[in-house]
């Protein structure tokens, strides 16, 4: 529904500006072929130029709003920014016939009748113009859509367009030669320069451009999110008002499939909560393994515990990856081992606040299990000997459970 209403609004703006361009035009042919002003006459024509424009724009905005379906999955945005470039090449063709114009005038003798009358139709022009401008182009940048800050621009340069036009019906009277095709050159370097603008923006989006204001926010979200270890492959591409993107999260490798989908969903929801043109979000979900890991393992009379939560104490020791050795290495007195009821639970959120990055036990029950599961702890099964456990731990050969040994603790 939010997307139907971007079309909507810009479709319905589209039209509004056509039907004021085409009283403008009108306006401008028939009192510059009563006063004999071919300023108004030529700005007449150029108006009606800006009718193909904005046509055009509206056509695109109108295929764009078209759903997704079997031949273009990802929607019929890139319409609009076609649209955009068609009607960059209208531009460079009003630009094009207004310089030769103006080109003619310059060896035209001034001939006017009834000034007044259009001199007001000049001032007309100008104040229309340039509320339509400023509205449109408020609305195609609310929106994203290239097309409409296109028409905009040019409905800018026609209020510009009015006001040499002015100046020049007015130096007309006077009989000042040379003013009308002078002027008339001016606004076509203008025409010319919004019609640059305007290609550059539309091949940047047909060419998946990646908006760079979009990418450092999306960045700044993923820098702020917890429960992962860093991100890669930040991509976005630009389709008509929306953009495209995806990522490449890691998390503990511990984390079950349930909870790491949870994880993607919060940061998917964040990065289109904050950037609004975001339309499809991808992320992918990578493993990931921090140089150090600090690890648990329940102790009974130095010997590896038969239980979790009623051990005597948990050896903590802290290794480093890369090297292959222990840095740290502790042990810790269980708080719980006496407590009648959810022993294991209470060792589970002891261990977590105690920053354990796995946890290696002969026997967990289901709730322990999966608390320290939703944190990103790695739960693997006990052998035999401490130093056994610690060995295999380094080396990476010790057995991850992927359930719990026991449904009740």
């Amino acid at each position: 529904m939010k997307k139907q209403n971007v079309f909507k609004e810009g479709y319905r703006i589209s039209l509004l500006a056509g039907l004021a361009t085409l009283f403008l035009a009108l306006l401008k042919a028939l009192v510059g072929y009563f006063s004999g002003s071919l300023l108004l006459i030529s700005d007449a024509m150029h108006s009606a130029s800006d009718l193909l424009v904005i046509f055009t724009a509206a056509i695109g905005i109108k295929i764009a709003s078209k759903a997704p379906d079997e031949r273009f999955p990802y929607g019929y945005y890139k319409a609009e920014n076609l649209a955009t470039l068609f009607i960059s090449f209208l531009i460079f063709f009003a630009g094009y016939e207004i310089a030769m114009e103006g080109y003619k005038k310059l060896y035209a003798i001034p001939s006017l009748k009834i000034p007044y009358i259009a001199i007001l139709t000049a001032i007309i022009s100008v104040a229309v113009s340039y509320v339509i401008a400023i509205h449109i182009c408020k609305v195609g940048k609310r929106q994203g859509m290239q097309s409409l800050i296109a028409v905009g621009h040019e409905r800018k340069v026609d209020a510009i367009s009015s006001i040499f036009v002015l100046m020049g019906i007015t130096l007309d009277f006077y009989n000042v030669r040379y003013v009308e095709g002078i002027f008339s050159i001016g606004i076509s370097i203008l025409i010319f320069r919004v019609g640059i603008e305007s290609m550059k923006d539309a091949i940047y989006a047909l060419m998946d451009f990646s908006p760079k204001y979009a990418k450092e926010k999306i960045t700044d979200i993923l820098n702020e999110m917890e429960n992962i270890g860093g991100f890669d492959d930040l991509r976005l591409r630009k389709s008509g008002p929306f953009l495209f993107g995806e990522v490449k999260i890691f998390v503990k490798k511990g984390i079950d499939v349930s909870r790491a989908h949870e994880i993607a969903g919060k940061i998917e929801e964040k990065i289109k909560e904050e950037v609004k043109e975001v339309d499809f979000f991808t992320i992918h979900i990578e493993p990931y393994k921090e140089r150090y890991a600090k690890a648990a393992i329940p102790i009974d009379d130095n010997k590896v515990s038969e239980h979790f939560g009623r051990a005597e104490k948990f050896l903590v020791f802290k290794v480093d990856r890369e090297e292959g050795k222990i840095v740290e290495k502790r042990e810790i007195k269980n708080p719980y081992k006496e407590k009648k009821m959810r022993a294991g639970l209470s060792c589970a959120k002891f261990l977590i606040s105690e920053g354990i990055d796995a946890l290696i036990t002969k026997e967990i029950g289901e709730i322990a299990f999966h608390m320290l599961g939703d944190e990103g702890v790695e739960i693997y099964m006990a052998m035999e000997s401490i130093d056994e456990c610690i060995d295999k731990f380094i080396k990476e050969k010790l057995k991850q459970l992927k359930k719990p040994t026991k449904v009740k603790e």
